[in-house]
Order: structure tokens, then sequence, then C-alpha cells
């Protein structure tokens, strides 16, 4: 494959610093070139890329993240395989239940930026410029693919969490008693890999909670909660506290980032504007998989 060739990521690399390519780096951009004429980050800068991604969205390190180069299209869902059971050896075997394929319709929404490096630091061949843009893209990719998986609102954009979620509590103030009816609100199945995800200022609140027995809910050797452990989104409101498996998100890439180069867009500055785009798609398949504590 293209992008994982060394000539692909020499060519990526001069393509950054320089419009004025030689043949054979022109070539090599140009079968990789997609429609909009930007160019696939290389193989071998994906896997640092990615670790920045999934450092600053939480999907990424607890849901599901699915890759496909179709841009439209239906997702299936299978429903879970029913248990095994002890059978005798001549006993047949149990019938299973009744399956659900619940097919999830997903779309391919466009993720973009632009930026602007000095021309100083790009002109600078000591300055390790391909690993600035997935460093600093990274962080900025992450950081909205994780608002948005949050709080999209379903019809531009990815529909988020906190709008297909069940809501599993809700009270007028957080209380200790309020934090273990949500943690029974979610299915016994669901509960053994789930995590807590709230923001700073509601987790300030949860370290001061005890039970009815004096006991801090919050562990703080660890950072859990009854031992699941806490996530901090500060994409969360104060009014909110999510309980679940995140791996029944899923964050669908249609299309990994892209950086096309602009030499000519900010040479009055002396920058180099980069604009970089990713498709992505984002679908809670079971809603029953995540309980939402919200106060009135």
């Amino acid at each position: 494959m293209l992008l994982t060739k060394d000539y692909y990521r020499v060519a990526f690399e001069n393509r950054l610093r320089t419009n004025q390519l030689g043949d054979v780096d022109d070539y090599n951009l140009k079968l990789a070139k997609l429609k909009n004429n930007s160019y696939p980050l290389p193989y071998s800068f994906k896997g640092d890329y990615t670790e920045h991604l999934a450092h600053e969205n939480l999907f990424r390190r607890f849901g599901t993240v699915i890759h496909t180069e179709i841009e439209e299209g239906t997702v299936v869902c299978m429903d879970v395989m029913p248990e095994p059971e002890i059978v005798d050896e001549n006993q047949s075997y149990p019938s299973p239940h009744e399956m659900r394929y619940p097919c999830l319709r997903c779309r391919s929404h466009k993720l973009a930026m632009l930026g602007k490096i000095p021309c100083s630091f790009v002109d600078d061949t000591r300055f390790d410029l391909a690993s600035y843009v997935y460093r600093e893209f990274g962080h900025c990719f992450g950081r909205a693919e994780e608002n948005i998986c949050l709080n999209g609102i379903g019809q531009t954009e990815p529909k988020g969490l906190l709008h297909s979620a069940e809501i599993g509590v809700t009270a007028s103030t957080l209380t200790a008693d309020a934090v273990i009816e949500l943690f029974f609100s979610l299915d016994k199945q669901y509960r053994k890999n789930a995590v807590w995800v709230m923001n700073d200022e509601t987790a300030m609140t949860l370290r001061m909670l005890k039970d009815s027995a004096g006991n801090f809910l919050w562990r703080s050797t660890d950072d859990t909660i009854f031992s699941h452990t806490v996530v901090i989104s500060n994409y969360i409101n104060d009014s909110t506290i999510v309980f679940g498996n995140l791996s029944y998100y899923w964050l669908i890439e249609r299309q990994p980032l892209a950086v096309r180069p602009l030499n000519e867009l900010y040479a009055q500055e002396s920058c180099l504007g980069l604009a970089a785009s990713e498709r992505i798609d984002g679908k809670l398949v079971r809603s029953e998989a995540v309980k939402l504590f919200k106060l009135n």
C-alpha cells in the first residue's frame, strides 16, 4: 500500500516544506491525492498521530473505533450471543433466543480546520515539521472529536452520547444515594466494564460525598467509584454524570486525517497554511448500555 512506503513519507514531508517538487515526489503524491487536493498521512506518522488523538478523545480509548472507506452506508449491530449452559452428553444443544439485528444509518461528517506555521520554522531543516503537524493536529482533532461525540445533536454532525443514552436518575441535588442509584440503574451485563464520565466540577463534588456508613464514594488511590474508573471530560456540563460501557459507542472513521499545504494563502504573513480534514460519524449502538444522571 502506497501510504506505508518510505518514498511516500519522503514526498509528503517535502510537500509540507515546498510546492516545488521533483518529478518522483510529485508522481508519488499524485497517486495518493484525494478529491480535495489533500494528502493522507503516511502510515509511519499515523501511529503517533493516533496516539495523540486517543490522549485527547476518551472515545478512542474507551469506545469502539471502526475504520471504513465507504462515505455513506448502514452499520448492522448484532445482538449478544446467549450464555452457554451445562448439558448432558446426549442432550441436545440449548436453543438460542431470538436475536436482534438493528441497522443504523451512518453518515460522513467532515471535521476540518485551517492552521498556519511561520515560514521560519518550515525553512529550518532542523525543525521536525512533520512531527509538529501530527502532534498539534492530533490534539486539535482529538478535542473536537470528544466534544462532538458527547454533545453532537445528530443532524449535521454525529449524534453524541448525551443525546443517545438513557436517563437513569434525575434529582434536584447530587447525593451519594443518587450516585448509588445510577450505578444500579445500569444492567449488570454493561456494568462490568463501565466507566464514569464527568467534568472537573462534578468530580470535586463527588470526592466529598460519603455513604450512610461514612465512607467516601470516591477512592482517591486509583480514582474509582465502586471500582470503576472515573474519566474527566470538561465537555460535559455540571448537571450530568455518565455511567456505562462506552465500547457500545462506535466512532466510525470514514476518512482519516488528510492535509493540504497552502503555500500562498498566508504568504504575506510569511506563514504556511495547512488545511486538514477527516470524515467521521458516531453512534451509540445500544442506548441501554449507558445511563445518565441529570440534575432537575
